[in-house]
């Protein structure tokens, strides 16, 4: 996908320093300037980011064109960074917090949508996709799919499973509208801060490699 390929090339090392941030902040910051201009000391608050770094991701915002400074409000976002999230939101959808207590009794829980993923999880497989979040730092990861009106437990690229969880199926579903295919991935982790990023990077990686 072009666009999370974008946010990709951002997070790159230039002259062989690699950034403190990662696909998950320059993802945040997009998201939060759709919002309203942000300081940079502000926007670094926000992002849990020291501001040097907060710095460098604005300018190669900037590079891009996808942002432009005003020296009263702070960083703006231009028309190709909202089109840009737009285009991603439009595959990526943040579910939230979700509770996990069931699975992880010290855990919480974070989900997202990959909209149509179903594809792309077949071919990459699921227990790779969820070694992703785990590498990017998540205790483990339920991946399940939305077919024929049904959440289902994918066991293989090919084998399904119905999922039965009621408690858990009801809170998925009264957060979001599911569409046939979709792929619900849920980061287990120790707060929702710390599912969100090892999840959105996964995510954002993933999404890079497919068109």
């Amino acid at each position: 996908m072009k666009n999370t390929a974008t946010i990709i090339e951002l997070c790159k090392p230039r002259r062989g320093v690699k950034p403190k941030f990662t696909p998950y902040h320059v993802l945040q910051a997009l998201i939060l300037l759709t919002e309203r201009p942000y300081g940079r000391i502000e926007l670094s608050k926000k992002l849990g980011l020291g501001e040097a770094s907060t710095r460098t991701l604005i300018n190669r915002l900037k590079n891009k064109g996808l942002v432009y400074i005003d020296k009263v409000a702070g960083t703006v976002l231009t028309e190709d960074g909202k089109s840009l999230v737009r285009d991603i939101m439009k595959i990526i959808h943040l579910v939230g917090e979700i509770d996990v207590s069931r699975y992880c009794a010290e855990c919480k829980g974070f989900g997202a949508i990959i909209r149509k993923g179903l594809s792309i999880v077949k071919s990459v497989g699921v227990l790779e996709l969820r070694d992703m979040v785990v590498r990017e730092g998540a205790y483990g990861a339920l991946i399940l799919t939305f077919k024929g009106n049904k959440l289902l437990l994918p066991l293989s690229r090919d084998f399904y499973e119905e999922f039965k969880d009621p408690k858990l199926i009801e809170g998925i579903r009264s957060a979001v509208e599911l569409k046939e295919g979709d792929v619900i991935i849920i980061a287990l982790c120790k707060g929702p801060l710390e599912c969100s990023l090892p999840l959105l990077n996964a995510i954002v990686n993933l999404l890079s490699t497919h068109n």
